[in-house]
């Protein structure tokens, strides 16, 4: 009787798990516009105008929402309703267009999946393809299962919580998806009152801040209601790009306290680069491998508050930070590092073994601790300038030693490619000032997270077309009216500005230098002289700063007197704010120079040819003599005083005229 009934609620079990994977048979489709109305029907035709009619059973398992393009304004989605395993509720953008939740005053919640005011749970919902900005949190994931978040753009989030937000939660996940500008954590995974576990941060882009900001991606274990058995673990971050914080926050953080650590954590093929650091605190049990990060505070961190156990770290590459690893270890507990990339290791309180490391020079420190190192090769290596082989193990002194090892080690897998991409726009010139009527072509300087060149498609725009406008794609600008603008360049997120002011009075375009060209020899001067002149080629006063291109050559003071100092040439500037002027200072030996007074007397030779032509000319002498005269005049006068001119070393001289 008793295997009758555990074979009869064996055969249940089982009608049910199929049940759950089956379609639902009355899947239904529901359409939101912004143009909609709630009494409609929602559908294709006649959609709903936003979310208030969700309800704990609306949508139900299998139902697919799809939200039109265009913008929802102030409007807040609260999922009550639940999916199964086969038929989740999906809510995505309707295909090739862009819902957008515009929160407007940076205040409540944009999406809401689970409990907050209610009791009620959520499970299995997938939402993708929206964007959401200006709320006080983005996306609110709470003591829910199987929530998975795609193809979002999340960002402006300016309340004390995060972009997207997995409280007392579990099996869940956002991916592909981008989130910037948030005024807490950029994405947060918190316990509160239940353990929060197998979340996956995957194949995301993450940067930035507003205000202090906080972290990139933040686990929190230190929740109100928080127990010892209650806390993190299974959490995968792979593959995300994490960028850009501000206020001297992290790529990935954690918080916990000695019993409650982060277990199980899976830290991988991420790039991080201008934070503060990608830590690893209260780790344990867990893996950081195939990440790179440089550009930051701290490469790989966690402080003594925040210690780790029982980590790997492998194939890391971890390079120009100012501190590239600190790692606090548990007292009497280990860690293992294989085959990173890492140029100087730091480790404090416990031990850390180093295996086949692959920079040839490096530098190791224990304090507190120890570190073993050991090279599975068997070849020999130097630390200190003594010769090892087998293992090595420091003190715990907090000595530096450094370790030297011919050719380094292989690396024995692939970390994560830094692909360039644009961080930084500079538009030139900036600020500047223009007459009206005038044109100004500014010009986009773009460069990727290392400070490189790099080409982007800049979409040019002008905050007041009044005073001015500007081509979309050329970046030429146009002043129309007295006033301020504010010159953008942009490509997607990234922007650089510029301020333009267009005045209808005389000003500053031009400024002329005088002598254009002069020549002196070591120990002597010129004195360069500067004319500015306004859009209607007036004079006009202005404040001019001098410089010299090459100051071995020779030194300019600010009233243009140049003084010689060597051999060579040197560009002279003379520049008042955006606009400047040049000439050229030649520096030659006196030995090769010919005296100003020869190049006067050719100058008079100049002058007879001159009164010798016209002569013939008057009175229509044709002869030999004429003839001469006239092709001696022409072919050697004239190339005499250029070249007399360009190795006299006295500076210009004057016309004998």
């Amino acid at each position: 009787m008793k295997v009758q009934l555990r074979d009869n609620i064996k055969t249940l079990f089982f009608l049910f798990t199929v049940m759950m994977l089956l379609p639902t048979a009355n899947a239904a489709t529901y359409y939101v516009s912004p143009t909609g109305n709630n009494a409609n029907p929602g559908t294709l035709a006649s959609p709903k105008a936003d979310f208030s009619w969700f309800t704990s059973s609306i949508p139900a398992a299998g139902d697919t929402v799809y939200l039109r393009g265009g913008t929802y304004t102030d409007k807040h989605m609260v999922i009550k309703s639940s999916g199964n395993a086969g038929n989740p509720i999906i809510i995505t953008n309707y295909p090739g267009e862009t819902p957008i939740l515009n929160g407007v005053d940076q205040t409540g919640y944009g999406i809401i999946a689970g409990g907050i005011s209610t009791n009620f749970r959520v499970n299995y919902v997938n939402i993708s393809g929206i964007t959401i900005h200006d709320y006080g949190n983005g996306i609110l994931v709470r003591e829910a299962t199987n929530v998975h978040i795609s193809n979002v753009n999340v960002y402006n989030i300016a309340g004390v919580d995060d972009g997207v937000f997995f409280l007392d939660s579990s099996y869940s996940s956002i991916k592909d998806s981008i989130v910037r500008d948030i005024g807490w954590n950029a994405i947060g995974v918190q316990v509160n009152y239940k353990s929060v576990h197998h979340i996956d941060i995957i194949n995301n882009e993450v940067y930035g801040g507003i205000n202090a900001g906080h972290n990139l991606i933040d686990l929190n274990n230190n929740g109100a209601g928080s127990a010892a058995n209650e806390y993190t673990h299974d959490i995968n971050i792979i593959g995300n790009r994490l960028h850009d914080t501000i206020g001297g926050n992290s790529a990935i953080f954690e918080h916990g306290t000695d019993v409650l650590h982060h277990d199980r954590i899976t830290i991988t093929d991420n790039i991080a680069y201008n934070t503060n650091a990608l830590q690893v605190g209260y780790l344990k049990d867990s893996v950081v491998k195939n990440n790179v990060v440089y550009s930051s505070t701290y490469g790989l961190e966690s402080q003594a508050s925040v210690p780790i156990e029982n980590v790997i770290f492998t194939c890391n590459k971890v390079y120009s930070n100012q501190v590239n690893t600190y790692l606090a270890v548990k007292p009497g507990k280990s860690i293992t590092m294989v085959n990173d990339n890492i140029p100087d290791y730091r480790i404090t309180q416990g031990n850390a073994l180093i295996i086949d490391p692959q920079p040839e020079r490096y530098t190791i420190r224990a304090d507190g601790g120890r570190i073993t190192i050991r090279y599975t090769d068997g070849g020999p290596y130097t630390v200190n300038g003594v010769t090892k082989t087998g293992d090595y193990t420091t003190s715990s002194s907090g000595v530096v030693e450094r370790v030297y090892k011919q050719g380094g080690m292989p690396a024995t897998c692939t970390t994560a490619p830094i692909e360039p991409v644009l961080a930084k726009i500079t538009v030139s010139p900036s600020p500047v000032l223009l007459p009206l009527g005038s044109t100004q072509q500014f010009t986009a300087y773009t460069e990727d997270q290392s400070g490189n060149p790099i080409s982007a498609m800049i979409t040019w725009t002008s905050s007041n077309t009044t005073v001015g406008t500007i081509s979309l794609s050329s970046g030429l600008f146009t002043a129309l009216a007295a006033g301020t603008t504010i010159i953008t360049a942009s490509s997607d997120s990234i922007s650089g500005t510029a301020t333009a002011t267009v005045v209808d009075t005389p000003v500053l375009t031009s400024i002329f230098v005088t002598p254009q060209s002069a020549t002196t020899t070591i120990g002597s001067s010129i004195q360069f002289t500067a004319h500015p002149k306004d859009q209607f080629g007036n004079d006009i006063s202005a404040a001019i700063t001098w410089s010299s291109s090459d100051l071995a050559v020779g030194t300019i003071a600010q009233d243009g007197l140049f003084s010689a100092l060597t051999l060579g040439t040197s560009t002279i500037t003379a520049s008042s704010g955006n606009i400047a002027g040049t000439a050229t200072a030649h520096v030659k030996d006196p030995e090769n120079c010919i005296p100003c007074a020869l190049c006067k007397r050719f100058e008079k030779w100049k002058i007879v040819c001159t009164m010798i032509n016209e002569f013939c000319t008057s009175n229509n002498r044709p002869g030999s003599f004429c003839t001469g005269q006239k092709q001696l005049c022409e072919s050697k006068v004239d190339s005499l005083i250029a070249k007399c001119h360009e190795m006299s070393c006295e500076g210009t001289c004057a016309s004998a005229a």
